[in-house]
């Protein structure tokens, strides 16, 4: 594949239909928490920026990535991919760019709208608590997409898995893995670490994406090398080149 029509094949999957509905869900909440503090006598609280980007910008990006490791295989082309004479590390790296910027576009979106609607405020306090989440979601909704190769399972894996975390909030089961533990914390579980094993297992899910991928592309290089390789040629053919020609002069 060429370079510009690699860069618009990829284009093309990464900011489809799922992807730009998904992003949707942060600027569309900022939105509705703007309208809410016009319609309230008390004031806004930046706590509030922070629930709104914590809960919204991580599922935007796991159901923003769910469909991009399995597009080739529901298209019916996922053998054919697997056969390009291309890094087996491409395809993961791409999709994993693509899925960061399909996160990181609507959350810079929601907090213009933020910026908007409430005045400045601290990112630190606001936006760094989001970013922890949304690592983990996003690592997840590759990782299952790449597994199932269904945009289905995969989507549905990280709503059950957000919907499951929102609502054991009063007594997370996950303990310090717990995603929402900045705006809802968990007793004796310090920000820095649940922080740190949030964001690193979202990591080793992006690294076992990868590599998953690069498996199951090496067989079907591997097929393919098989099928175009040279074929023996027929016995005739390999006779000397004088033989045949003697034979033809007779």
């Amino acid at each position: 594949m060429r370079a510009r029509g690699i860069v618009w094949y990829e284009a093309r999957v990464v900011f489809g239909l799922s992807s730009v509905l998904a992003a949707l869900i942060p600027p569309l909440f900022a939105l509705f928490q703007w309208f809410v503090w016009t319609q309230r006598l008390e004031p806004a609280y930046e706590w509030e920026i922070t629930r709104a980007l914590t809960l919204t910008v991580c599922l935007a990006g796991g159901l923003g990535a769910a469909h991009l490791m399995g597009v080739e295989r529901q298209e019916g082309f996922d053998e054919l991919r697997r056969t390009y004479p291309e890094s087996p590390w491409r395809l993961p790296l791409l999709r994993t760019a693509g899925a960061v910027a399909t996160t990181a576009l609507p959350l810079l979106l929601a907090m213009v709208i933020f910026r908007i609607g409430y005045g400045p405020y601290d990112l630190g306090t606001t936006v760094l608590p989001a970013l922890a989440p949304a690592a983990f979601l996003l690592g997840l909704g590759l990782l299952l997409g790449n597994l199932t190769g269904s945009y289905w399972a995969a989507g549905g894996g990280v709503l059950a898995y957000w919907f499951f975390e929102v609502f054991t909030r009063s007594d997370p089961v996950t303990g310090p893995l717990y995603l929402f533990h900045p705006i809802y914390p968990v007793a004796g579980v310090s920000n820095d670490l649940n922080r740190a094993l949030v964001t690193g297992l979202g990591v080793a899910m992006l690294a076992a994406n990868a590599l998953w991928t690069a498996r199951r592309t090496t067989p079907g290089m591997a097929r393919h090398r098989g099928r175009t390789a040279l074929r023996p040629a027929p016995a005739a053919y390999a006779q000397p080149a004088d033989d045949r020609e003697g034979r033809r002069d007779d």
